[in-house]
């Protein structure tokens, strides 16, 4: 049995469980083509993750309909598995965030991290730490 499910919402596409699924699951992964950004076609442009210094993926799993929240109950791993961080019941999204970049990492590499306008939206996710607009980084702590 599948753990997760691509249902349509008022925003478009999301990422639902299809069962409850415990903290510490693996319940998708980001697979696709590994491209420069410039050769990111302008309608993948909001799906693509940047992979390394010089490479983005364009994801074609289901992972790619991962909404974003302000407060997760996933994250992405280094293998690019989304894993939840808390419990997730049947029927709820999960959610990861856009925008935390690991201080560590934008401290280290500050050119690696740009932000392009086309990211940029209004949060809908409506928790209680909601940052409203999503339109640049949130260094988080390792």
């Amino acid at each position: 049995m599948s753990l997760a499910r691509v249902t349509e919402n008022a925003y478009g596409k999301s990422l639902v469980a299809a069962v409850d699924v415990p903290a510490g699951v693996a319940v998708a992964r980001f697979e696709g083509a590994l491209v420069l950004w410039d050769a990111v076609p302008e309608s993948e442009v909001r799906h693509a993750l940047l992979i390394d210094d010089t490479h983005w993926l364009i994801p074609h799993s289901d992972a790619r309909y991962v909404n974003h929240a302000c407060t997760p109950n996933c994250t992405v791993d280094d293998d690019l598995n989304i894993v939840t961080i808390a419990p997730v019941p049947a029927g709820a999204e999960f959610a990861i965030s856009y925008n935390n970049a690991r201080r560590s990492e934008f401290v280290a590499s500050p050119e690696s991290f740009f932000w392009d306008a086309r990211w940029s939206f209004d949060c809908a996710c409506r928790t209680a730490n909601c940052q409203g607009r999503i339109e640049g980084y949130r260094l988080v702590d390792d």
